[in-house]
């Protein structure tokens, strides 16, 4: 489990931004290095990796909805970004 969610009073405020970091510099250098075709295709390859391994976390049939929800979720956020971008 990621090491965060055992601290809610700062799990739901950005750890990787100070009041010095301006979002849209931040954005503007994450699709400087990735594109959105290998963004998809990353994206994809985890998930993959989560609904085809032998590890029981995406067991139930639930979990791999919610997981697939997420997913698309994501994919629609990146696509948002770079369209800002």
């Amino acid at each position: 489990m990621y090491c965060f969610i055992d601290h809610p009073d700062f799990f739901n405020k950005p750890i990787r931004l100070n009041a010095n970091v301006e979002p849209t510099k931040v954005i503007d250098r994450f699709f400087a290095d990735f594109s959105l075709s290998e963004l998809r295709d990353i994206l994809w390859t985890w998930f993959e990796a989560a609904i085809t391994s032998d590890n029981d976390v995406y067991s139930d049939p639930e979990d791999r909805a919610t997981l697939l929800y997420r997913y698309r979720r994501l994919e629609e956020l990146i696509e948002a970004a770079f369209a800002l971008n």
